[in-house]
């Protein structure tokens, strides 16, 4: 369960941080992603080491709703030519994936074993091997998202290159930088929808020790500075 696994001192729950976790944060202002929603606060976390400058969260950024709406774009939308997934990698063509999903397993569409074999969708540019190239138009709804999230943070951010990573129970990201962009200026944003994971971002080495977030759908991360370079990684357990 999630309370088991709030036990650990070293996991900074933003809904429930530790004094000294909290003195360890600061607020940078507030952001809202419309008019008609409540404003949410933007936390920095450079005084968790100096690897962290430039990361902040916002908690509980999206509403129900428009996290659904999000969501549902991912499934619907974002999967469809010209847009590039795990699956055409496979050389599975496909279109109408979560419709299919819904007509064959009213239930539980997740149960549809297509959907299991999607991994991946890449919006815009695309890392292939090694060749970068344009493959398909970013949509305007998560470029505003990017603008936006990445202004309340005091920076700047057009987005070019969007990966949405289709995570299951117990399955995780390992390690990694985010460096295969031509220029590592701009902040790497990161929107959870859907399962509660572990965020962890180390340094700029794999020594350093790491910074352990619990994410809930709707936060956001906002990855900057000195903290865009750094290693990170996720993962969903299954007690959450």
């Amino acid at each position: 369960m999630i309370d088991d696994l709030l036990l650990d001192a070293a996991l900074v729950d933003l809904r429930h941080l530790s004094t000294e976790q909290q003195k360890n944060k600061c607020r940078l202002g507030s952001w809202k992603w419309s008019q008609n929603l409540e404003r949410r606060p933007v936390l920095a976390f450079d005084g968790f080491g100096k690897s962290h400058h430039g990361l902040c969260v916002i908690p509980n950024a999206l509403d129900e709703t428009t996290q659904l709406l999000f969501a549902h774009a991912c499934l619907t939308e974002f999967v469809e030519l010209p847009h590039l997934t795990s699956m055409h990698r496979q050389n599975h063509q496909f279109s109408g994936i979560w419709k299919k999903a819904c007509k064959s397993f009213p239930q539980n569409p997740s149960e549809f074993p297509l959907l299991a074999k999607l991994s991946w969708s890449a919006l815009g540019y695309h890392y292939d091997w090694n060749a970068r190239d344009k493959h398909s138009p970013v949509p305007e709804s998560l470029q505003q998202l990017g603008k936006k999230c990445a202004a309340a943070c005091g920076m700047k951010l057009a987005a070019e290159a969007i990966i949405i990573n289709f995570y299951k129970t117990k399955s995780a990201m390992g390690g990694h930088l985010d460096d295969a962009e031509y220029t590592m200026d701009h902040p790497v944003i990161s929107l959870s929808l859907g399962s509660s994971c572990i965020f962890v971002i180390g340094g700029q080495s794999k020594d350093e020790p790491p910074l352990q977030i619990l994410l809930r759908s709707g936060d956001i991360v906002v990855m900057g500075k000195v903290s865009r370079r750094c290693y990170r990684c996720s993962r969903i357990p299954d007690s959450l």
